[in-house]
């Protein structure tokens, strides 16, 4: 893959609604979730060309294989959407559940995420089937988010 260009980001650090005030990393992981969305897409364009690539009589044939590619890789692109998310009026995208399903009490926003009760953290934990869920809370939110692709 050719390296993204490197995108202006000083409007985020001066934006009120960032992550993080006065982080010195600010910029810097700006710039790397900026590459992250601009790789995501990248390979989102590259599927829907090979989506208009097959002919129009062959594509309910093939309708199961885009079906189980997009459900392979629902989980992927939602964690690579919510990477990019550093304000915290960006809108999450969530990952379905067992059922392929939102679970409802999923944030809607990187702000919901950190309001997030610690009884709606350990649901959604349980929910997601995350194996071993630490006893502290904090502990609990961070390995929440590393399930869900947001930087906390």
């Amino acid at each position: 893959m050719t390296q993204s260009p490197k995108k202006n980001v000083s409007s985020i650090k001066s934006d009120e609604s960032t992550l993080k005030e006065g982080d010195p990393y600010a910029e810097e992981r700006a710039q790397e979730n900026w590459q992250w969305q601009h790789a995501l897409s990248q390979s989102l364009a590259a599927v829907a060309d090979c989506i208009r690539a097959i002919p129009p009589d062959e594509l309910e044939s093939k309708f199961h294989l885009l079906l189980a590619y997009a459900k392979a890789n629902a989980h992927a692109i939602a964690r690579g959407y919510n990477r990019s998310c550093l304000r915290l009026t960006d809108l999450l995208c969530p990952l379905l559940d067992k059922n392929e399903s939102a679970p409802l009490d999923f944030p809607d926003t990187l702000g919901h995420f950190q309001q997030l009760s610690q009884e709606a953290v350990l649901n959604l934990l349980v929910t997601y089937q995350i194996p071993e869920i630490p006893d502290s809370d904090d502990e609990r939110r961070i390995d929440l988010a590393r399930y869900l692709g947001v930087s906390i």
